[in-house]
């Protein structure tokens, strides 16, 4: 769909990319069938924003009042020096200090990176604005590791026996991450494969 459904549409998912994208029929589906819900056969506009952008939407989505689900990405950051100076580079959640997501840091009014610790402990009742509600991930059990810090690693966790993973902890986290980027540059044939070959 495109940004324009948004004027016809009784609610919105704002989504990153292609991976949301592909596997958001699935997803409705399952939650449908789990909580007897009727989500599928609703007119919600998908809106891929790329990366981190949804926060350019925040107004235009308050003055449409159409209830909104954002879902971005953790983008767990932390400072390493190259090159004689410090600059900000992507790292497993439990190491990292910020957020690079614009999206969620505008959320909570911080123009800036915002402390990773303090957005993990974010309160539903904070994730929500007028209709609009943010999702991003989160430890599964609060203040433990693993979280992943993209869709795809947040997938790769809930399904850890169709990756063939294991472990606990940092050990977990980092095998995640690490078979997380090996999709790093095809997204798309993630989703296509998870969302149809293998349906989890």
């Amino acid at each position: 769909m495109t940004k324009c459904n948004l004027f016809f549409a009784d609610k919105a998912i704002l989504i990153e990319g292609a991976s949301e994208r592909i596997m958001m029929p699935q997803m409705l589906a399952k939650v449908d069938k789990e909580y007897d819900t009727n989500l599928a056969i609703q007119y919600i506009s998908y809106v891929e924003v790329g990366g981190a952008y949804a926060h350019y939407f925040y107004k235009f989505l308050d003055f449409l009042q159409v209830k909104t689900l954002i879902i971005t990405d953790l983008d767990s950051v932390k400072r390493v020096k190259r090159k004689g100076r410090f600059v900000r580079a992507a790292c497993q959640v439990s190491q990292g200090e910020f957020t690079s997501n614009s999206g969620i840091t505008r959320w909570f009014n911080n123009p800036t990176e915002e402390s990773l610790l303090v957005i993990k402990n974010k309160t539903p009742l904070q994730k929500i604005i007028n209709k609009r509600r943010i999702a991003y991930q989160i430890p599964e059990v609060t203040n433990t590791i693993p979280c992943g810090r993209s869709f795809e690693e947040a997938f790769i966790l809930a399904n850890k026996s169709l990756f063939s993973i294991s472990g606990r902890g940092c050990v977990l986290e980092k095998r995640v991450y690490d078979k997380a980027a090996e999709y790093s540059d095809n997204k798309s044939d993630f989703a296509l494969k998870y969302a149809i070959n293998n349906v989890v």
